[in-house]
C-alpha cells in the first residue's frame, strides 16, 4: 500500500475556517459547516450584547470566544483533507511523545505498536518519498539519487499556513528492516530555521506485531522565539505527526 502525501487542500481549509468558521468544512462539502457557522453566529451576537454592556473596556471575553471557535473550526477543517486509511485500524500508541532538552537543544520520541509484521511494515516505511509526507508539514520527499543509500541528497518541500518551500538534507543511514535517518536543514543553512534530524526505526515486538519510533533530535535557533515557546510548538508538531501515522498505518 502507498501512503497518500498531505496536500495544499487542508492549509487552504484551515485559513479559510479561520477567518470565518465553517467556509474550510464548505470547501470540503461537509454538513459540519452548518454546526460551525452556528456556533460562529452565536460567538458574534454574544460578542456584541457584551460590547453593548462595556463600550469603555470592550468584551475581552467575547473576543477569547471568537478565537477559540475560529481556530477550533480550522483545526477541523483541516482534518478533513488529511488521509484516512489504515492497514489494521488497530495501532497504538506505545509512547507518546515526550520531549526533552538541555538549552536550545530539543529531543523529541514517541513509539506506535503496529499490528502487522515487520516485513509488512518495512515495506511502508521504506518508500521514503510517501512515509516521510505524513509529517504534518512535509509535501514533498525528493531523493536526489537513484538509490536509497547513505549520504543521497534530499530535496524537502515543506507546506505550512498557506507557505510553500523547501528545506534539504541527507540521508545519514540506511538499514534495510531497521531504520534510517535524516537531516532536515534551512536552504539558509544549518544555524537558523531548527535544524534537525528525524530517526526513524522499527523492530519486532512478537510474531505479528512491531514496534515504530520516530524521533526527532534538533536545536531551536528563533532567538526572537522564547525557547519555552519553542518547546510548546515542538511538542504540538510532535503530537500531530504522532496522530497522523497512528492514522495512516
Amino acid at each position: 500500500m502507498r501512503m497518500t502525501v498531505n496536500r495544499d487542500e487542508k492549509w487552504v481549509a484551515f485559513l479559510m475556517s479561520l477567518a470565518v468558521p465553517g467556509a474550510g468544512q464548505l470547501l470540503a462539502r461537509s454538513y459540519s459547516s452548518l454546526f460551525w457557522i452556528g456556533l460562529a453566529a452565536v460567538a458574534v451576537a454574544g460578542s456584541a450584547a457584551g460590547n453593548q454592556r462595556s463600550v469603555e473596556f470592550g468584551n475581552p471575553v467575547g473576543t477569547a470566544l471568537w478565537i477559540l471557535v475560529a481556530f477550533s473550526s480550522a483545526e477541523h477543517a483541516k482534518r478533513l483533507f488529511e488521509p484516512r486509511r489504515s492497514l489494521t485500524g488497530n495501532c497504538t500508541t506505545r509512547q507518546s511523545c515526550t520531549l526533552a532538552s538541555r538549552g536550545s537543544v530539543i529531543r523529541m520520541r514517541f513509539e506506535l505498536n503496529v499490528p502487522t509484521e515487520l516485513d509488512d511494515v518495512w515495506d511502508e516505511i521504506s518508500n521514503l518519498s510517501d512515509f516521510t509526507c505524513i509529517d504534518p508539514f512535509h509535501t514533498r520527499v525528493k531523493v536526489m539519487s537513484r538509490q536509497l543509500t547513505k549520504g543521497a541528497d534530499l530535496a524537502l518541500e515543506h507546506s505550512a499556513f498557506g507557505f510553500r518551500f523547501f528545506r534539504f538534507g541527507r540521508l545519514l543511514r540506511f538499514q534495510s528492516h531497521c531504520g534510517y535517518t535524516f537531516s532536515d536543514i534551512s536552504r539558509h543553512g544549518c544555524r537558523v530555521g531548527f535544524p534537525h534530524v528525524f530517526m526513524i526505526d522499527v523492530e519486532s515486538s512478537d510474531v505479528a506485531s512491531t514496534i515504530l519510533s520516530v524521533e526527532v533530535r534538533g536545536r531551536w535557533t528563533a532567538r526572537w522565539v522564547p525557547v519555552t515557546l519553542g518547546k510548546l510548538w515542538l511538542k504540538f508538531v510532535c503530537r500531530e505527526h504522532e496522530r497522523l501515522l497512528r492514522t495512516a498505518l
